[in-house]
């Protein structure tokens, strides 16, 4: 099965080997379009421009569960049965994939200016080993814990970075550098 969201409003779920429509989700009323699709078992999750996470049986093209994130979903994962995301209210989420229950949430910043606030997260999360990595616009890796939501660390990288962060086993993390190169930093 081929899933698309063209930003018509509409998911598409198409046969590999003809093309042809398994089935059309319509929620042109309240999405514009979707940005990301992750597959977790049987279930597709995707993040709409417009404040939610919806979660759809990928068989029936039924939606399971939304969830309303407050502003745009403007990068979210999804690992294993979890599905993370980040929202500009300053709270990054940890849902359940199956019925879209919230894990856990950890403030990221509640705009009073206060230092420790992040900054805007414009990366997409990322997760290995029981870490979930998101990197924000003022090149600081914010490192926390999987299970629990907690912040465990957080660095300032030794230059500007491109907005990704790549986990290498056994070598640490690579980032695409400003000036284009690529920086490794040990995890």
């Amino acid at each position: 099965t081929i899933l698309a969201g063209p930003g018509d409003g509409r998911l598409y779920a198409l046969a590999a080997g003809n093309g042809r429509a398994r089935w059309v989700l319509d929620r042109s009323s309240e999405w514009q379009y979707l940005r990301q699709l992750h597959v977790s078992g049987r279930v597709l999750v995707a993040g709409s421009y417009k404040e939610k996470l919806y979660g759809s049986a990928v068989d029936a093209g039924t939606v399971l569960w939304s969830f309303d994130a407050g502003n745009f979903i403007n990068s979210h994962h999804v690992a294993g049965d979890t599905a993370y995301l980040w929202s500009p209210t300053g709270w990054i989420f940890a849902l359940d994939v199956a019925s879209g229950a919230m894990r856990w949430r950890h403030r990221t910043t509640d705009y009073s200016g206060a230092a420790g606030h992040w900054a805007p997260v414009m990366a997409e999360l990322v997760t290995d080993e029981g870490r979930l990595y998101a990197l924000a616009m003022d090149d600081v890796l914010h490192v926390l814990d999987t299970a629990s939501g907690k912040e465990t660390s957080r660095r300032k990288l030794p230059e500007r970075v491109r907005p990704s962060v790549l986990p290498i086993p056994a070598h640490g993390l690579a980032f695409a550098a400003a000036q284009g190169d690529v920086l490794l930093v040990a995890g």
